[in-house]
């Protein structure tokens, strides 16, 4: 009987010790009691760490349908911390030029996240540069957007040039999988440097397809 209470005591021990690890921005909260481990409740009602709280709302908080083991929230909190000329969308920076015009001077990925640009009509009208980026995409939508040079560096690279006279050069030469496409009429109308000394080039642009995809 000794022994039968030793073992039910030590689980109700166990179990009232027992603290999940939750990720930032998928509990809602009214009061820190209500989040999990070092996490406090932030000013736009989610549960997360201190350097992520009141943050959520605007980093489009990490979905309930987040597979096990994701880490939106930790992405999102290096997001955060890096992207400080756009905005976070689970976890990539997101420059937004798509208004005509906008963009016109350099338009820098940060160094260390995902990175995604999007460019409008004559929008980006200078270089957009993503070599320090952990993963790229440039969306050059507009007509006469991205009218200058594109890098990529050596992380996965996906660009599009569907708006008419865009991608004046694209250069991902260095990427271990760069995905580049000149739909637009008059698009890509310079050389595009694709991996592998050129064997990736597809048309005006590049491709991923078999031994292109090196990542």
């Amino acid at each position: 009987m000794r022994v039968r209470l030793a073992l039910v005591l030590g689980l109700v021990l166990d179990v009232g010790c027992y603290e999940p690890t939750l990720p930032n921005c998928t509990v809602r909260c009214g009061s820190a009691a209500e989040c999990g481990g070092d996490q406090v409740c932030g000013s736009d009602g989610w549960c997360a760490a201190r350097e992520v709280a009141g943050h959520c709302d605007a980093a489009d908080a990490a979905p309930t349908s987040e597979p096990p083991g994701g880490d939106t929230g930790n992405d999102n909190a290096a997001c955060l911390a890096a992207c400080t000329n756009g905005t976070c969308d689970h976890g990539t920076c997101v420059l937004d030029c798509s208004a005509a015009s906008s963009c016109p001077n350099d338009v820098l990925c940060p160094a260390g996240v995902p990175c995604r640009v999007v460019c409008g009509d004559s929008a980006c009208g200078h270089h957009v540069e993503c070599r320090a980026a952990t993963e790229c995409e440039i969306q050059c939508i507009g007509d006469g957007s991205c009218s200058d040079e594109l890098r990529c560096g050596e992380a996965p690279c996906s660009i599009t040039c569907s708006g008419a006279n865009t991608c004046k050069r694209i250069r991902c030469a260095d990427s271990c999988a760069c995905d580049a496409t000149c739909s637009g009429m008059g698009s890509c109308i310079e050389a595009t440097e694709c991996p592998q000394a050129g064997m990736c080039k597809l048309g005006e642009g590049c491709t991923t397809a078999g031994a292109c995809d090196q990542c």
